[in-house]
């Protein structure tokens, strides 16, 4: 990810080592997913205190891990190439429309397909479906489409100073990974291996 080419360097690394250089692109790419997860997970983590469900926590919390990984990298190198002469500020909201217009639609079809394949047998419509398809599309839009989109944010405009200070980064990925082996471990341990097996 390139540095904002609208700023003089001595904005760039206020509170950074005073005599820091512009880090690799490979390093604030870096960085920049790791302020991105971290912002997300936590927005998640929010909202599983107020339901009060861990585990639906964990399942989230490990597809936003997959989704950014798998798609959110080379989403994120290809935008910022087609936005490396955009001012700084504007480069960030083009990733944020992106990345709610692109995961919102991802979650539109998920959530119409998921409350459709609930309601379509007498046994996991007992699990609770009080909302037609079309409204649980509209839901898991917005909340996929905010949540990417924030982490985009964040991932843009925090990432390339934030790949300055090595150690915040190790400690977001290590923060990370922790959320995701406890995400496997629970969902595939506890969930689907049956007891006793």
């Amino acid at each position: 990810m390139t540095n904002p080419t609208n700023l003089p360097d001595h904005h760039y690394f206020r509170g950074f080592p005073p005599h820091a250089e512009p880090s690799s692109p490979r390093a604030q790419l870096v960085a920049g997913l790791a302020a991105a997860l971290t912002v997300m997970l936590l927005a998640e983590a929010v909202l599983a205190l107020v339901l009060r469900e861990l585990m639906l926590f964990l399942l989230v919390a490990l597809g936003t891990v997959l989704l950014t990984l798998v798609v959110g990298t080379p989403l994120a190198i290809f935008l910022d190439r087609l936005s490396s002469r955009l001012a700084h500020a504007r480069a960030s909201l083009v990733f944020a429309l992106v990345a709610f217009v692109f995961f919102g639609a991802w979650g539109a079809v998920l959530g119409y397909g998921l409350v459709s394949w609930l309601a379509s047998s007498p046994e996991r419509a007992e699990t609770g479906v009080f909302v037609s398809p079309a409204m649980g599309a509209a839901f898991l839009a917005v909340y996929l489409g905010s949540t990417f989109a924030m982490g985009a944010v964040a991932g843009r405009f925090v990432g390339p100073a934030l790949s300055l200070r090595k150690g915040l980064v190790r400690s977001a990925w290590a923060g990370i990974g922790v959320v995701t082996i406890a995400a496997v471990y629970f969902w595939f341990f506890t969930q689907f291996v049956p007891v006793g097996a």
